[in-house]
C-alpha cells in the first residue's frame, strides 16, 4: 500500500483534493435557503452582511457523509484528470462544453425553483452561490469529459488493432478454406443432431435402468420404456434444432448484410415488442390523434377555430399532418367496420411495430455497412428491442413516431454523403431515396421544409460539384410540398391551413410574460395592436410561462394584414423597454429540454380519453370511444413505474432523459471536430435543427419534439466510435 501511494503524484493529489473539497461544497449547496426569524433567532434581518453570511452558511448542506463521500468521487475524477495529457484545443473545447453546461443547469434549477432567473442574479447572496455552485458544476463536468474524451481515443485505437486483425483472421481462414456461412451452418446442424442423438440413447438407457418407472394404465413395461425413451428423444432432438436455429440466427445477423439478416432482425425486434401490445391492446394515443380521429369523421374542435380558413365545411385541417389523419381515420374506419374500433388501432399498432422494427433493422444493417463492430451493432439492436421507450412508441398512435422514423433514415442517408465526402450523390438511386425522405418528412411535420433547407444550403456550399442533384434531392421536395400540396391541392380538397400563431408561439409567450408582468406599462396603442390579435384581457388568466396554448388558441383568426403588423411593431416597443422579459420567457418555457434532471412520463400508457372525459359529455360520439383492457391496467401501471425508473438508473437512463439528449448530441459534435473530423457534423443537422426548434416550441418539455434524436442517437452513438480506418469512400 504504502509503494502504491508512493507513485502518486503529490501535487495533482493536493490540487484534486482541494478541488474536490470545493465541488463538493458546491454541488451540495442549496440556491433556495434563506435567512428567516425562525432559523435565525436574534439576528438583525436589517442588516445586509449578517443576513448574507447567515444565509451563505444555511446554503451548505449539514450532511456530511454525503458531502465527504463526494468529495472522495470528485476528487479521484480531477487526480485522473489532471493526469491526461491534452492539447490547447482540446482544453479550450471541454471549457466551452463545461461551462455552457453548467449555466444550462443553473438556470433549469432556478426557473423550476422560482419560475425566473431571480435564484442566479437578484441580490449578492443569490450571485454568490450561483458562481460557487456552477464552478462546481464547470469543474467535474471538464475533468469527466476529459477522461472521457481519453477514454473513447484510447479505445478507438485499440479497436482498430484488435478490430482489424479479426476481421483479416477470419477473412482470411473463410477464403483459403473455402468455408462459409452455409457450411458453418451444415457442420452447426450436424453438431446439434449429434448431440440430440446422443443424448436420447443417454436417456433411453436411463429409462431402461429405472425399472421402476412401471406401466400405470396396463401397458407392458417394455412399451412404457420404449415411449419415454422416444419422447426424450424427441425433445433432446427439439432442443438441439432450437439451439442449431439460435446459432445460425446469430451467425447471420452478426455476419450478414443480407435480406434474411434484416427480416431475421425485424423478427426478432417485433416479437420483443409484443409483450407490450398485449398489455397495452389495442394501442396508444395523445390528444392530437383523438383531434386527427375526431376531424376525419367531421367533428368540430378546437383546432377548426385556429385557421384562418375556418369556413363551414372544413372539418378537416393541416394544423395536424393531413395525410396522417387520413391514416389514423382510415384505420379507425376499418375497426368500425368489422364490428369492434379497437381491431382497427390493434391493426394499426401491429403494422406501425413492424414498420419501426423495419426502419431500426434497416439502420442496423447500416452500421455494419459501415464498418461498426459486430458487438457494437448487438448493443444498439438490444437497447432498441429491451429497452421500454421503443416497444411504447411502436404501439402508440401518434404522428411523431412516423416523423422520426423518416428523420433517422435522412439522418444516415447524410452520414453517407459526409463518409462518401459527396461521393454519393452521384448516385441516382441514392438521390431518388434522399428526394423520399425529404418528402415524407414534410408530409409528416410542417417544420421539416425548414430543416431541408437549411441542409439543402449547406450541401450547396460545400458540394458545389452535386448542386443541381441538391436542388432535385433536397429543395424539391420543399418545393412540391409548399406550392403543390399545401397550395393547390388542400385547397382543393377542403382542408384548412395551420394558423399562422403556430409559428409565432415565442412572440406569444413573451408578450403574455410582459402584460402579466408589466402590465401597468403598457400603452393604449400596444394594448389595441394586442387586442387586434389576442384577447387582451383573457391573457392574465390564460398565461401559461411554460405552454403557449392556452393563449395561443385565443388568435383571432379574422384579423388584418395591417393589424399583424402592428401587433410585430407594439412586439419590438416593449422589447426594448423591458428585453429581460422576452430573455426569461424564452428560457422559462425552453429549460427542460436541457435539464439532465428533468424526470417525464415520456410514454403514452392509454388510448386518451379526451373525447369521452372532455368533448363528449353527453355521449353523442361513444361509438368513438377507444378503451384499453381493464384486466392489464396494474400491469400497464408497473411498466409507467419501469420507464420512470429507468431514468434514475445510471448509464440506461441516458437514452431515458430527455435533458440529457442534446448535450449527448454536443458531444457528438465535438468528439468529430476535436478528432479533426468536422465533416461529419454535416450529418447531425437534423438533430441539431430539431434541437432548435425545441427551443421555439409552444410547449416545455414535451418528449414528442425531440423523438428524432431519440430515434438517432443509439445509431449515432456507434457511428461516431467507428475507427477512422473504416471511414474510407466505397463505390457506391
Amino acid at each position: 500500500m504504502r509503494e502504491w501511494f508512493a507513485k502518486l503524484n503529490r501535487k495533482n493529489l493536493v490540487v484534486a483534493w482541494l478541488l474536490g473539497t470545493f465541488c463538493s461544497c458546491g454541488l451540495m449547496l442549496s440556491l433556495t435557503s434563506e435567512a428567516t426569524k425562525q432559523n435565525s433567532h436574534g439576528l438583525d434581518l436589517k442588516n445586509e452582511m449578517l443576513v448574507y453570511v447567515r444565509t451563505l452558511y444555511l446554503s451548505f448542506s449539514s450532511d456530511r457523509l454525503r458531502t465527504f463521500l463526494l468529495l472522495l468521487a470528485v476528487a479521484v475524477v480531477v487526480y485522473l484528470g489532471r493526469q491526461l495529457q491534452g492539447s490547447a484545443k482540446e482544453r479550450v473545447l471541454l471549457f466551452l462544453f463545461s461551462g455552457s453546461f453548467a449555466l444550462a443547469q443553473l438556470l433549469s434549477m432556478s426557473y423550476k425553483s422560482a419560475g425566473s432567473w431571480d435564484l442566479l442574479f437578484e441580490t449578492d447572496v443569490n450571485r454568490t452561490r450561483a458562481w460557487f455552485k456552477g464552478l462546481s458544476l464547470a469543474i467535474l463536468c471538464y475533468y469527466v469529459l476529459k477522461i472521457l474524451c481519453h477514454f473513447v481515443k484510447t479505445y478507438l485505437v485499440q479497436d482498430a488493432v484488435a478490430g482489424a486483425g479479426k476481421v483479416h483472421e477470419a477473412g482470411s481462414a473463410a477464403r483459403e478454406s473455402g468455408f462459409g456461412a452455409t457450411e458453418a451452418g451444415k457442420v452447426l446442424k450436424a453438431g446439434s443432431n449429434t448431440r440430440g442423438n446422443s443424448a436420447g440413447a443417454a436417456w433411453a438407457g436411463d429409462n431402461h435402468r429405472r425399472e421402476s418407472v412401471a406401466d400405470l394404465s396396463g401397458m407392458p413395461r417394455e412399451s412404457v420404456a420404449d415411449l419415454s425413451g422416444m419422447l426424450r428423444e424427441f425433445v433432446a432432438n427439439l432442443s438441439g434444432t432450437l439451439q442449431n436455429w439460435l446459432l445460425r440466427a446469430r451467425a447471420i445477423l452478426a455476419n450478414e448484410v443480407s435480406a434474411r439478416a434484416f427480416w431475421l432482425s425485424v423478427g426478432l425486434t417485433f416479437l420483443c415488442w409484443l409483450p407490450y401490445f398485449v398489455i397495452f391492446y389495442p394501442g396508444t394515443s395523445n390528444e392530437d390523434t383523438v383531434i386527427q380521429m375526431m376531424e376525419f369523421f367531421h367533428i368540430r374542435s378546437y383546432i377548426n377555430d385556429m385557421t384562418a380558413a375556418a369556413w363551414a365545411d372544413a372539418f378537416i385541417t393541416n394544423h395536424h399532418p393531413y395525410l396522417l389523419t387520413l391514416l389514423f381515420g382510415g384505420f379507425i374506419r376499418l375497426g368500425l367496420f368489422l364490428g369492434d374500433i379497437r381491431l382497427g388501432v390493434a391493426l394499426y399498432s401491429l403494422l406501425h411495430m413492424l414498420f419501426l422494427a423495419c426502419t431500426f433493422s434497416g439502420a442496423s444493417l447500416y452500421l455494419k455497412y459501415v464498418g461498426v463492430s459486430r458487438r457494437r451493432v448487438g448493443t444498439v439492436r438490444c437497447l432498441v428491442a429491451f429497452l421500454p421507450i421503443f416497444p411504447l412508441y411502436g404501439i402508440c398512435m401518434v404522428k411523431d413516431t412516423i416523423y422520426a422514423a423518416f428523420c433517422l433514415g435522412y439522418i444516415l442517408m447524410m452520414y453517407e454523403v459526409a463518409r462518401t465526402r459527396g461521393e454519393a450523390l452521384k448516385s441516382v438511386k441514392f438521390d431518388t431515396g434522399l428526394f423520399a425522405s425529404g418528402l415524407l418528412m414534410t408530409l409528416t411535420k410542417v417544420y421539416a421544409m425548414y430543416i431541408l433547407l437549411i441542409v439543402g444550403v449547406a450541401y450547396v456550399l460545400h458540394y458545389r460539384k452535386y448542386a443541381l442533384r441538391t436542388v432535385a434531392a433536397v429543395f424539391l421536395p420543399v418545393m412540391l410540398y409548399k406550392f403543390m400540396f399545401v397550395g393547390v391541392l388542400l385547397p382543393a380538397l377542403g382542408v384548412a391551413p395551420g394558423g399562422i400563431q403556430e409559428g409565432l408561439s415565442v412572440l406569444i409567450q413573451q408578450t403574455s410574460r410582459y402584460v402579466v408582468e408589466y402590465g401597468g406599462e403598457v400603452t393604449d396603442e400596444e394594448r389595441a395592436a394586442i387586442d387586434a390579435v389576442l384577447v387582451y384581457d383573457d391573457i392574465p388568466e390564460d398565461y401559461n410561462s411554460e405552454l403557449s396554448d392556452p393563449v395561443k388558441e385565443k388568435w383571432r383568426q379574422d384579423y388584418t394584414r395591417e393589424e399583424l403588423l402592428a401587433y410585430f411593431e407594439a412586439w419590438l416597443k416593449m422589447f426594448f423597454k423591458h428585453p429581460d422579459v422576452y430573455v426569461e420567457s424564452l428560457l422559462h418555457n425552453t429549460y427542460q429540454y436541457y435539464d439532465v434532471n428533468k424526470i417525464s412520463s415520456l410514454e403514452y400508457y392509454e388510448f386518451n380519453r379526451y373525447l369521452q372525459d372532455e368533448y363528449d359529455v353527453d355521449g353523442e360520439y361513444s361509438w368513438l370511444y377507444v378503451e384499453n383492457e381493464e384486466r392489464f391496467l396494474e400491469e400497464r401501471y408497473v411498466v409507467n413505474q419501469l420507464v420512470l425508473f429507468l431514468q434514475k438508473l445510471p448509464g440506461l437512463n441516458i437514452f431515458m432523459s430527455m435533458g440529457f439528449l442534446p448535450w449527448i448530441l454536443w458531444f457528438f459534435i465535438y468528439l468529430y471536430v476535436f478528432r479533426g473530423e468536422g465533416r461529419y457534423v454535416e450529418g447531425l443537422l437534423v438533430p441539431i435543427v430539431t434541437f432548435a426548434v425545441c427551443l421555439v416550441s409552444p410547449d416545455n418539455g414535451n418528449y414528442r419534439y425531440i423523438m428524432p434524436i431519440l430515434f438517432a442517437l443509439p445509431y449515432l452513438g456507434a457511428l461516431v466510435l467507428v475507427r477512422r480506418e473504416k471511414l474510407i469512400p466505397e463505390k457506391l
